[in-house]
């Protein structure tokens, strides 16, 4: 049998003797249900696959978290094992499937298979020789109390004749609770002292340590336990034979590679008697099989976690059987399914369409799933399923998956955006939260902080009693309830809470819930981090474009009206370019730009609530409230005031780059990049564009923050006089310096700045003027190319002492040094030189960006040339990581802007050799429905593994990707406000021709209210979820594309209420009121003719 990789029309991925393909490494989604406690689990296409276990982070696993080339190595001794002896008369056979022994070529008529599905995973292998079919499947167990692990192992007798089988089945290495990462990695021989093993003989052994093993006075019991128990059908655990102690199957055999004792023994028993302790034990069933012809015995097993010992008892472990394990296989199923119907797609390419949902799910990964819940009229959306993204190949970050019902997980400012971006199409209810939330998190300084802790709830102990919380408890639980939900909280929180202080509430968890959110306030939280990337801004002009593509009408109100906005209130700052400045071997460094303000930290933290709110009084007063406008303006001048010395490119001033993170060291030698100032161009133009579209009078009074509005008056002053680029950079940056001490502590509070619309306007104006110019010289006028990011030399500096004594440096002229090319500048461009679209294409296609073996876009030219001063990409061996290597997020940035300037031709052929799910698996080496975050590009060293993805997922290529499923499917800003002021729908899809369907489709949808809807798809027809609730099905009977010359277009528009039509009309728009029923859910169907 040789390597083989199958798409299957049902959705499933097959990889044919896997042991032998490309080393590659995934994860199960991590999701239990809203009322669920969710495991991380990895696995890897090695032995029986899974790799590592835990919950939350590394620290509680209970299989060793393993980086992907350790996994790779040590998954098939230290996982899941099964140990089979096959009596043949008087011999004994000794088997073990799933082996990368016998992948080797070292068994004859031995054959397997790997499928993976979204939601589990299922692992075959036949061996005629012995005349056995082994099963194995894994799922993650959905809405319990308590996490785990399901596993299903079922073996066939395929032979023609009676078969005994003696099986051991279980995991080689099981890591007890409490033992956490440092001891495993750093300790592992010392820890073993505290390590147990209980209750054996129950059927459910709890692994932990006795005491927790820090050197402390105070000594503390480990209350948590991981668990294992297994059992048959038509039996429970309290039947199945553990055995925990290693020596009892392998012997001496540490390498655990040969279970010699089991193997060797004639008559291998159950062993009377079992040294658990003081080891890492292990969890095997022992199981004796007597199988006739085509009969097979199955054996259903779970690896878990309990908080508490006695949870085990509480929640009724014991009972557990395989009817229990086949609703919980449905239950997980439906689950995710019902996540990705929310991009339900029905093409004429069905790998496409699964695609679409798995990358659906694994955006909600990183951004979250938004949860419309609590009472009509008070509703809230909530985020559940996020997650800081950590995986066997990133195994750099300290991840974190929240071990509570709704997991409401933390995450990167910027990871989050941008995965949030579309979330507003999938669910219009999130209205203009995310715009809040991140804009909130904006500070004065222009800056923001790097971990997004997402919302918090409060209750007022007033309002708990009024709203009819407290009737839901017992009046002492009610008051102990109403203190902890007068503070911050998150859902999960309150149900952690309950259970741990054992508090019953005498109405529905659905109910409960309803009511709390309905009687809440919430607010966006978020920590400082480390450093402040000069890019993370930029992803809130896509959440703005997003919600004014759903939302126009109520564009004028947000940006103008809602004075509920506030700024964020940081103890980091940046320091003045004197004291950031220093001299390392004769040349000026920048490093250590940020501080913590000690003084100011100890006033945040004396606050009672809002802590990291910008306040009055100069600190001391109450919260600032303000407009969007005001921030935007804020955002802009501060963003104006940090352009390089040639004007060109936005300083990284702050101790981190841009989005090109593994340019590290490029802030030290004072550099900047070009793609953030395409991105003020980008907010300038599209605020004035919504000047316009929503006739914003000029006489419009705006008010400013005043020390806002005075920053802003002397960026103009600076943009009005011909101040050379140098003079602007020093005089913007003085004034910049000026402002960031005045708003330390916070504002003053004093009478806000008047400005017109006509004056923001003329500002605008004088900033584009600069920032075009500065444009200019970042781009080579004959050949089109950009060059992205720039690194500075002082030509001339002095250094001065303070009165403190401390070195002051100061810098009088530069050299702009450039870069190599980074696809990154041309995606920029495209967002903003719309005009020179297909010029710019063609300059990449003509570029070193171009992989002309790969036919992809790589993510830079060589960097060969350069220093390795400018950070981590220089020392990565190229083709590998961010050294020109295929780098799938920037890449598919890239076909997203030939999207939106009208590229439609050029878009469809480089998709067809760019996305995913259109690669040739045998060189991508893994399944072709799951992005990485980067393929090995021609520029590699190994020709071997060109075009091979590694990195696996949570990739910020997943935005990208849904971000054009929308435009493709239904157009760029598809509501709009028409000449008479009414809200439209306009119907202009991108399809190609070959995403039509060729024969009838039957499918089942999910929409987000929870109802099942059956879909037929006609022939010649693409059909999609549209916002959550409206079926759309487009019917081309010419199967023509939706574009270009001889397209076809929509002509025709029917909207159903269930099988009613209550209209039909001519042409690509409905009009007021239908529109806003569309909006609102309320038409169940939309069939559009194209013709």
């Amino acid at each position: 049998m040789s390597v083989a990789y199958r798409f299957q029309k049902t959705g499933d991925f097959v990889i044919e003797d896997y042991n032998r393909a490309r080393a590659w490494s995934s994860f199960f989604p991590g999701i239990a249900g809203l009322y669920g406690i969710p495991l991380w689990v990895f696995y890897v296409n090695r032995g029986q696959c899974i790799a590592s276990a835990g919950i939350r982070t590394k620290d509680e696993a209970m299989m060793e978290y393993l980086p992907a080339n350790k996994a790779y190595q040590l998954t098939p001794t230290q996982g899941f094992r099964t140990f089979i002896k096959v009596r043949r008369g008087k011999k004994q056979i000794f088997y073990e499937p799933f082996s990368p022994v016998h992948a080797a070529g070292a068994a004859e008529g031995i054959s397997n298979r790997l499928t993976i599905r979204p939601y589990e995973l299922e692992l075959t292998e036949v061996n005629t020789v012995l005349g056995l079919k082994t099963e194995v499947l894994y799922f993650c167990l959905p809405g319990e109390p308590y996490a785990a692990l399901v596993r299903c192992l079922t073996v066939t007798n395929i032979s023609p004749q009676p078969q005994g089988l003696v099986v051991l089945d279980g995991l080689a290495a099981l890591v007890p609770y409490g033992v956490n990462n440092f001891f495993l990695k750093e300790m592992s021989r010392t820890i073993e002292a505290w390590m147990t093993v209980e209750n054996i003989g129950s059927g459910i052994p709890l692994y932990k340590l006795s005491t927790d093993p820090r050197d402390t006075a105070q000594v503390a019991f480990v209350r948590g336990a991981h668990f294992y128990m297994g059992f048959e059908e038509g039996k429970t655990c309290r039947s199945n034979k553990v055995i925990a102690d290693p020596q009892a199957i392998f012997g001496q055999e540490t390498d655990l590679i040969r279970p010699s004792r089991f193997e060797e023994s004639a008559a291998f028993a159950y062993p009377a008697r079992q040294a658990a302790t003081n080891k890492m034990a292990c969890a095997f069933s022992f199981l004796r099989w007597h199988l006739k012809k085509a009969q097979f015995s199955s054996h259903m097993s779970l690896l878990g976690h309990v908080f508490d010992v006695g949870d085990v008892k509480k929640y009724g472990l014991e009972k557990i059987d395989a009817s229990f394990i086949r609703a919980k296989r449905r239950e997980n199923r439906i689950l995710v399914e019902d996540i990705t119907d929310r991009i339900f797609t029905a093409s004429g390419k069905p790998v496409l369409d699964q695609y679409a949902r798995q990358t659906y799910l694994d955006n909600v990964l990183r951004g979250g799933l938004p949860v419309t819940l609590g009472l009509d009229g008070k509703k809230k959306t909530v985020y559940v399923f996020s997650r800081k993204h950590g995986d066997l190949e990133r195994d750099y970050n300290r991840f974190v998956v929240t071990a509570t019902y709704f997991s409401e997980g933390e995450g990167n400012y910027r990871d989050v955006n941008q995965n949030r971006r579309s979330d507003v199409f999938f669910n219009p209810a999130v209205g203009d939260q995310n715009v809040r939330d991140f804009l909130n998190l904006i500070q004065l300084d222009g800056y923001n902080p790097l971990i997004y802790k997402g919302r918090r709830h409060v209750i007022h102990p007033d309002d708990f009693v009024a709203g009819g919380l407290a009737d839901c408890f017992h009046e002492k639980d009610a008051k102990k309830l109403a203190h902890i939900l007068s503070k911050p909280f998150t859902v999960g929180e309150v149900f952690q809470y309950l259970s741990e202080n054992r508090i019953r509430s005498t109405c529905s968890r659905d109910e409960l819930i309803r009511r709390i959110l309905s009687l809440s306030s919430s607010c966006e939280e978020a920590l400082f981090g480390e450093g402040y990337w000069s890019d993370h801004w930029t992803y809130n002009t896509d959440l703005l474009e997003s919600f004014y593509a759903l939302y126009p009408e109520r564009m004028n109100h947000l940006l103008f009206e809602d004075r509920t906005f506030t700024y964020f209130d940081s103890p980091a700052c940046v320091k003045p370019r004197s004291e950031r400045y220093c001299v390392q071997h004769g040349e000026v460094r920048q490093f250590h730009a940020v501080y913590v303000d000690e003084e100011k930290n100890q006033l945040i933290q004396k606050r009672h609530d809002h802590k990291n709110k910008v306040r009055t009084q100069n600190g001391d007063g109450e919260v600032l409230k303000t407009t969007l406008i005001d921030k935007l303006v804020c955002l802009i001048t501060n963003k104006l005031a940090t352009l390089d010395p040639y004007g060109a490119g936005v300083e990284m001033e702050a101790d981190k780059p841009n989005w090109y993170d593994a340019l590290n060291g490029l802030p030290a030698l004072l550099g900047s990049s070009l793609s953030e100032t395409f991105e003020i161009k980008r907010l300038i133009l599209f605020l004035k564009r919504i000047f316009e579209e929503l006739h914003i009078p000029d006489g419009q009074t705006v008010q400013l923050v005043a020390e806002v509005g005075g920053f802003m008056g002397q960026i103009r002053d600076f943009l009005e006089s011909t101040l050379s680029d140098e003079e602007y950079w020093d005089e913007s940056h003085a004034a910049q310096e000026s402002y960031r001490a005045r708003v330390r502590r916070g504002v003053a509070g004093d009478a806000p700045k008047i400005v017109t619309v006509a004056e923001l306007k003329a500002f605008f104006d004088l900033a584009l003027r600069k920032i075009n110019a500065g444009i200019a010289k970042g781009c080579d006028k004959a050949t089109g190319q950009v060059r992205t990011y720039f690194s500075y030399t002082a030509l001339h500096h002095e250094t001065h002492t303070d009165a403190a004594g401390r070195h002051r440096v100061v810098v009088r002229d530069f050299r702009q040094r450039r870069l190599p090319m980074f696809l990154e500048g041309y995606v920029h461009a495209l967002r903003t030189e719309h005009f020179k679209s297909a010029e710019i294409h063609r300059a990449v296609k003509k570029s070193p960006l171009w992989d002309k073996k790969l036919r992809m876009y790589k993510v830079n030219a060589s960097l060969q040339k350069e220093s390795y001063e400018i950070g981590r990409a220089r020392a990565f061996t190229p083709g590998w990581l961010e050294n020109e290597s295929i780098w799938l997020h920037m890449e598919y940035k890239y076909l997203l802007e030939l999207l939106k300037n009208g590229l439609i031709e050029e878009f469809y052929k480089s998709a067809s050799e760019v996305l995913v799910c259109f690669q040739r698996p045998q060189r991508y080496g893994r399944s072709i429905l799951e992005n990485s975050s980067f393929m090995a590009s021609s520029a590699h060293v190994d020709p071997s593994v060109h075009g091979q993805g590694f990195v696996a997922r949570l990739s910020g290529s997943t935005a990208e990707f849904i971000h054009m499923w929308l435009l493709v499917s239904i157009g760029q800003r598809p509501f709009f406000v028409d000449n008479a002021g009414e809200l439209s729908l306009r119907m202009e899809p991108m399809l190609s021709r070959d995403l039509f369907t060729a024969k009838v489709r039957q499918d089942t949808c999910c929409d987000i209210d929870g109802r099942r809807r059956d879909i037929q798809t006609p022939v010649s027809a693409y059909t999609f979820l549209f916002l959550g609730r409206t079926i759309v099905t487009y019917l081309n009977p010419k199967k023509r594309d939706t574009f270009g010359k001889n397209g076809v277009r929509v002509a025709r528009i029917r909207l159903y209420e269930g099988e009613k039509v209550v209209l039909e009309t001519g042409g690509c728009v409905v009009r007021a009121p239908f529109a806003a029923q569309v909006r609102d859910g309320r038409i169940s169907k939309i069939e559009a003719e194209l013709g």
